[in-house]
């Protein structure tokens, strides 16, 4: 008897941890509360070094097989850095956070955030 007790408890553990966890919320985007940790920045960034306008990948600023997921000030710090090996830096993107996405702009090394 005490065996069952255990079990249907367990069961409905893991029952509510399921439902709070991966149930969207009514009317949002991106709503599952044991993912959204981070915003997610997809950007495309190009820079002027010598006169030459080149693409840049923001990979290979970090270690092979680190998880890379910033925010819009991490990225800004990122675009900093960057802004010491290039004369400009220009990008458009967007951010996917728990309120849903919004529109990034990169110009002369300085992102605006807008909604879409």
């Amino acid at each position: 008897m005490t065996q069952a007790i255990e079990i249907t408890a367990m069961v409905l553990l893991v029952l509510a941890m399921v439902v709070n966890g991966f149930i969207r919320r009514p009317g949002r985007k991106f709503s599952w509360p044991m993912f959204i940790r981070h915003a997610s920045v997809v950007v495309d960034l190009d820079g002027v070094r010598d006169g030459r306008r080149e693409d840049i990948n923001i990979y290979a600023l970090f270690p092979a097989g680190e998880e890379f997921m910033m925010s819009t000030g991490e990225l800004q710090e990122v675009i900093d850095y960057l802004g010491t090996q290039y004369e400009d830096i220009q990008g458009n993107g967007i951010v996917r956070y728990s309120g849903g996405v919004l529109e990034v702009r990169i110009r002369n090394g300085v992102m605006a955030v807008g909604s879409d």
